[in-house]
């Protein structure tokens, strides 16, 4: 791309002869002085004039021409016979990138913002130009609620950048790069909350915890954790090719293929096996994963992958989710995810009588049993009929702890306290240790200190941010507790 002087560019007469007068060249003049022009006009060198034939671009040059600026920029290519048909193909196919939509709102309020406040009468030239390009741009974009995401998306862009130019620009890159707009908010959240969590954490203090401990480290390699010394590993790893946790390309869940994912998965179980009790289990939450337009089966290779390497596969539940979310898709909206349980021997510790003591405390915190009648744990975790209730998380308190503390909560794909108390009370007995190896922001650890008798828990998490937000997490599970007992 260059700029080109204006006098050596000759407008394309095919595309004047088709459109005549465009409506809109007014604003499209206003549009230019304001942004100048974003898009680079497309056209080729004719040799014996020593001038450029434009081929896409005759309403920006005219613009350009109107406002009297002395060069724009150009993409130069090879010489085309200019026909109406190509003519209506480059019309058709003029589409901004998000990006240049982002400039053009984001360039129109750091001009004209004290003329655009909600609510401000202004009939001044420069307060009705301002209006009138909001009104394009809110036209041409979809919607006043279109254009206001977009100016969030700068401001947060703005923050992440801190005055650097080539982290703006990359944010943008991520902008036009997103399947949507409302995608490309969503992740940019989380990349805007590490950065606003960086400063945080030199100020958070950690607080000890007794009975729960939360590594900073891969639990690829246990170290410190004896063999044999383990009753229950609880834990759901990342899945495939769905989200990214911020620990660089090599992270679990990030592989280019099915085969591969489930193939290292398996293999980072390996240390669980050697610190896992003879009678011990391992629950592994895992779901599936669409692509080619079809299921991939990666919970089923999964367990397959790991039979291969030792474990024995002792059960099998499905947890049934209350949060539908619905597709478009030629099939069934998916609400349920996988739970396996492993082994390593054939005897397993499982006593589930704790359900024929139906509790429920005031906060719905755990309810489990019924009254009267003997009660089964069931392979789908719906437990309906006031068996056991297994909702969704809910991590709105666990937000506003954070917030408390300086923090933001970054990890919002958690399972719900309920899947690890059912574990808990089955397969452990007081004073056992419970092992997390993908301890995200504790969940886990909450159900071993609300659970109690005496049981420890260990979580392995990489991300320091979840580190912090497990403590968050953990520490005000310690206060509920505290303060029931004294309430008791």
């Amino acid at each position: 791309m260059e700029n080109i002087p204006i006098e050596l560019l000759l407008p394309n007469s095919r595309t004047q002869s088709i459109y005549g007068v465009d409506k809109e060249f007014t604003r499209l003049v206003m549009s230019v002085e304001l942004f100048g022009v974003l898009e680079p006009l497309k056209v080729f060198v004719v040799q014996d004039e020593k001038k450029y034939q434009v081929v896409s671009g005759n309403r920006r040059l005219s613009a350009a021409k109107h406002l009297g600026l002395p060069e724009v920029p150009c993409v130069i290519c090879e010489p085309v016979e200019i026909d109406d048909d190509l003519v209506l193909a480059h019309q058709e196919q003029r589409v901004k990138l998000r990006s240049h939509q982002l400039r053009e709102i984001k360039a129109l309020y750091d001009r004209y913002g004290k003329h655009l406040k909600q609510g401000r009468r202004n009939y001044t030239e420069e307060g009705k130009k301002a209006k009138n390009l909001r009104s394009g741009l809110v036209a041409e974009q979809g919607g006043k609620h279109v254009v206001n995401q977009y100016r969030t998306y700068s401001e947060r862009a703005k923050l992440i950048s801190n005055g650097d130019e080539s982290i703006f620009n990359q944010e943008l890159q991520y902008l036009d790069e997103a399947k949507s707009l409302r995608s490309a908010l969503n992740s940019q959240a989380r990349r805007l909350a590490v950065v606003q969590n960086s400063k945080g954490r030199e100020k958070f203090e950690f607080v000890e915890i007794p009975k729960a401990e939360i590594i900073n480290a891969d639990s690829f390699q246990l170290e410190g954790i004896l063999d044999n010394s383990v009753m229950l590993i609880f834990c759901s790893p990342p899945y495939f090719g769905l989200r990214d946790y911020l620990l660089g390309r090599d992270q679990i869940g990030q592989e280019m293929s099915v085969l591969e994912f489930v193939s290292r998965l398996a293999a980072h179980f390996d240390e669980c096996l050697r610190v896992l009790k003879p009678k011990g289990t391992l629950w592994v939450n895992i779901c599936d994963s669409i692509s080619d337009y079809q299921y991939q089966l990666v919970p089923e290779k999964f367990a397959c992958a790991m039979v291969e390497r030792g474990w024995m596969l002792h059960d099998k539940q499905v947890w049934v989710k209350s949060n539908v979310r619905w597709n478009t898709n030629p099939r069934s909206s998916a609400v349920h995810e996988n739970i396996f349980v492993f082994k390593k021997e054939e005897q397993v510790d499982f006593d589930d009588s704790w359900t024929q003591d139906y509790h429920k405390d005031e906060k719905g915190v755990i309810t489990y049993g019924k009254v009267g009648g003997k009660v089964k744990l069931r392979s789908i975790i719906d437990y309906r009929n006031g068996v056991v209730e297994a909702p969704v998380a809910n991590n709105s308190a666990l937000s506003k702890e954070c917030q408390k503390q300086g923090v933001l909560l970054t990890h919002t794909a958690t399972f719900p306290l309920t899947l690890p108390l059912i574990a808990i009370m089955s397969c452990t007995s007081p004073g056992d240790t419970i092992l997390d190896v993908f301890s995200g922001t504790g969940t886990t650890g909450e159900a071993v200190l609300r659970v109690g008798g005496g049981r420890r828990y260990i979580g392995y998490e990489l991300n320091e941010d979840y580190l912090i937000q497990s403590k968050v997490r953990l520490g005000r599970a310690v206060k509920e507790l505290e303060n029931d007992e004294l309430a008791a």
